[in-house]
């Protein structure tokens, strides 16, 4: 597995790929992973989990304010159990957002692209984002118009296997394409769903430049993200 990132601003440059801490390797896979093609992992000698692992890392992407964040999972015979979110353990690596809804959105086809989306004051939402099937290709876009990544994009391939999480703070654009049939994305927010401060920018912009992992012509979008504007045509939402 590979953390995919890339930043750019005015130019299309290619993502820089980064590899991921080697941190679920002693998590046992199961028979009927094995049977699906996986490789198999060593399995551990006990099932208590190993006191010298973290219970959760967060790394930075290739932007500073967005994290990955990888929380530890115990396996046995039965299957796994991961803490998916424990506000005390985010608070530990100095993440101390309030969540107070969470989405869950269900894409049938590979390729889909969804984005880029962001809500503005005073109902603006940070994110963290993770998958429960499939995979994609996330992004988030710097809207902080005072920010030196104002206008960058970074991206992080996202999996229901690696069980790593997309956190994107207030002034952050967000979107992804779907690298699998049925996949399904679960992100909290930290602001209730607003229709008046709904709002995005084109996921194709040029000026943007993502390197999405699909071709324009053959991504799938709704009318609505279809028509979205250009960047430098939406006013400041974000110091």
């Amino acid at each position: 597995m590979v953390f995919v990132i890339g930043a750019m601003l005015g130019a299309a440059a290619p993502c820089v790929e980064m590899a991921a801490p080697d941190f679920h390797a002693s998590c046992e896979r199961l028979e009927s992973e094995e049977q699906i093609g996986y490789e198999p992992l060593p399995r551990p000698s006990t099932t208590r989990r190993n006191p010298d692992r973290p219970l959760m890392i967060v790394t930075s992407a290739s932007i500073e304010a967005v994290k990955i964040i990888i929380p530890d999972t115990f396996c046995d015979s039965r299957g796994s159990l991961c803490e998916t979110y424990n506000r005390n353990r985010f608070v530990e690596h100095g993440i101390v957002s309030e969540f107070v809804q969470d989405n869950q959105s269900r894409s049938i086809k590979a390729g889909t692209v969804r984005g880029l989306h962001f809500q503005s004051h005073p109902a603006a939402q940070g994110k963290l984002v993770r998958v429960l099937r499939g995979s994609i290709f996330g992004v988030a876009v710097d809207l902080r118009r005072s920010s030196h990544t104002y206008g960058r994009w970074t991206a992080e391939t996202l999996s229901e296997h690696d069980r790593k999480q997309m956190l994107l703070p207030v002034g952050f654009a967000h979107g992804f394409c779907t690298l699998e049939a049925d996949t399904i994305v679960l992100y909290k927010v930290t602001a209730h769903y607003s229709p008046a401060a709904d709002l995005g920018i084109a996921w194709n912009d040029p000026d943007i430049a993502i390197d999405w992992p699909v071709q324009p012509d053959e991504a799938i979008l709704s009318e609505r993200d279809a028509r979205l504007p250009r960047l430098n045509s939406l006013k400041t939402y974000f110091e």
